[in-house]
């Protein structure tokens, strides 16, 4: 082939991947724009992906018309789903290079070309175009006939939307008394200074106050994939992951599973005392952020995203991290000396956050979570009927001792 002809070809293939994604990215019906599909972008979506949700998957193994959608539908506002994906992850999206790109493209084509960016448009043109020329060049090139260009033309779109027994666990007794729960506005406003959002995002934290709580117990680990396992046979997990936090469960299935142990879910108010103790502290352990004594985003914990049962995430391809084995952080124990209540999986409590909406209160923070969310007083509200890969759970039951015996 000579080089006229393969400059042709590459030159070809720059137009093909070229118009496949202005086409894909770019023409969206304007009637759509208050439809699930219609307003991804409109929100904060984490992993900043250009395409409809339709096709847009997160490592939880929902699609976002899932983990939107229900949202949509049970009233919440686009302001109150940015405050969501802002506490569940953070300011800063975890991407593959892939879909950084994508991204970056998205956002020129939907909000003009800024010179600043010319560079990563121009590289991303040129990185496929020169996928879709080997193609051509080597493979299908030699073929004629409109069959072949038919194939040239589908095969060059699917590469520009391409993105790649009874539960026996210890418990720990948590005295009555008061506590002080929740947040204060110079708290907040020092938090977003920091670390971003809007203080408005914080207010049902508000305001920090003294909290009476009878006495109770509570797990000192979150429920784990064996135990969990021994409740519903049907449920399984990577072989290696037995001791570490059940994920995937819906309010409901953890609910059911306290029930069933002879327990029940925390209420928020309990939850929070048991991460806290009664000093007002903001970690488990004491005022500033360690990322030695959690498992969040900033730990580097977790190797691969082996969580739950999701074949997705074994290949660890949208996150980084995953969650570790419970109890093993013993430095960011509680004041009470219970373990995991900063980062490793949400958890679900009895406390409704909006009832009319169906949204429950989830505390802790996780590990695809920034530290901003691992605080005690964190509250994210969701979806009764809601999986996710770090979503879990532990129990707690009320106190059978005399207050006197309370060794705290």
């Amino acid at each position: 082939m000579s080089i006229r002809k393969k400059i042709g070809i590459y030159f070809f293939s720059v137009v093909l991947v070229s118009m496949g994604l202005f086409s894909e990215y770019t023409f969206w019906p304007g009637e759509k724009a208050e439809t699930v599909a219609g307003i991804s972008h409109d929100l904060a979506c984490p992993c900043e992906c250009p395409m409809v949700l339709e096709d847009c998957h997160m490592s939880c193994g929902l699609e976002w018309k899932d983990m939107v959608g229900k949202k949509l539908k049970a009233g919440l506002t686009k302001e109150e789903i940015n405050q969501y994906f802002f506490k569940r992850y953070g300011q800063e999206a975890m991407l593959t290079p892939i879909q950084r790109l994508h991204g970056k493209w998205y956002q020129l084509t939907r909000k003009g070309f800024p010179l600043r960016e010319s560079s990563l448009l121009t590289g991303m043109v040129l990185v496929w175009s020169g996928i879709v020329y080997l193609i051509i060049g080597a493979f299908i090139g030699r073929k004629k006939g409109t069959t072949s260009s038919i194939l040239i033309i589908l095969f060059t779109g699917m590469l520009a939307g391409t993105s790649w027994a009874k539960d026996e666990v210890q418990m720990v007794l948590i005295p009555a008394g008061e506590f002080i729960m929740g947040t204060s506005n110079e708290e907040i406003k020092d938090l977003v200074r920091r670390y971003g959002g809007k203080e408005s995002w914080f207010a049902d934290e508000q305001p920090s106050r003294k909290v009476n709580v009878k006495s109770f117990y509570i797990d000192r680990v979150e429920v784990t994939n064996k135990q969990y396992s021994g409740f519903n046979s049907s449920y399984t997990y990577p072989a290696d992951r037995g001791n570490h936090p059940v994920v995937g469960v819906t309010w409901q299935d953890a609910f059911d599973y306290c029930k069933w142990a002879g327990k029940r879910l925390p209420t928020e108010e309990e939850w929070e005392k048991a991460a806290r103790g009664t000093d007002g502290r903001t970690y488990p352990w004491g005022k500033d952020f360690d990322a030695g004594k959690a498992n969040t985003t900033e730990s580097g914990r977790g190797g691969k995203a082996r969580v739950g049962n999701y074949e997705l995430e074994t290949s660890a391809v949208l996150f980084p991290g995953g969650t570790v084995e419970t109890g093993t952080i013993t430095a960011g124990a509680s004041p009470y000396g219970v373990y995991d209540m900063a980062g490793n999986v949400w958890e679900w409590t009895d406390t409704w956050h909006d009832k009319d909406k169906g949204l429950k209160v989830l505390k802790g923070g996780s590990w695809v979570s920034p530290y901003i969310s691992s605080r005690a007083a964190i509250r994210l509200p969701d979806d009764i009927n809601i999986i996710s890969n770090d979503y879990g759970f532990r129990c707690a039951k009320d106190a059978e001792v005399p207050e006197s015996s309370s060794k705290f």
